[in-house]
Order: C-alpha cells, then structure tokens, then sequence
C-alpha cells in the first residue's frame, strides 16, 4: 500500500513526543518561596484527611532530620500574620515531630 504523504505526525515513535534529558525546563518561581515560622501555619479546616499514622509520621519524621523538608508546604497569608496549610500536612505534623518548630 503507498502513501501519499499524509500524516507526517505518525511514526515518528514515542522520541517525538518525549523531550530529550537534556532538555531544559522553566525554573521554578521564586519569589513564592520564603521561609515562615513554623507555628504560624494553621492546618486547614478543609484537611480530607482526619487521621495520620503515628508511625509513618514518625519515619517521616526521621527522614526530615536527616534529609530537611524536600518538598515545600504550600500556605497562603491570612489576616494577623499566620499562614493556612494547603498542602502538607503530613510534612508539617512529620516536621514538628522532628523538632523543626
């Protein structure tokens, strides 16, 4: 069967749809990122979650110490100078737990 040039999209393989690891990606915003005293930072009503287990709290706990806080907690500003949690709640409870407060 011949083609007649169709689709030039088709064939190309997974490489065309998948950037090289060279590739460069946008930094990350920086001016969102500050530190913040951590019992500014109200858990947020809204949490889904009720109950967090006290081990894996405590292994997170563990990691925190030795490796810090990879992933930022994600706050907004609210009125008198705290802060609600977005997310993170199990990075800030594993966080106080290992003396960051």
């Amino acid at each position: 069967m011949q083609t007649t040039g169709g689709n030039r999209a088709l064939g190309k393989g997974l490489a065309s749809l998948i950037p090289r690891a060279g590739a460069q990606t946008a930094p990350a915003p920086s001016e969102g990122y500050f530190p913040c005293p951590i019992d500014d930072i109200l858990p947020s009503r809204g949490q889904p979650r009720k109950i967090f287990s006290k081990q894996a709290l405590e292994e997170l706990a563990a990691s925190i110490q030795e490796q810090g806080v990879i992933q930022p907690l994600i706050v907004r500003r609210m009125e008198g100078g705290k802060y609600e949690l977005i997310a993170g709640e199990r990075r800030l409870r594993a966080a106080k737990l290992a003396g960051l407060a």
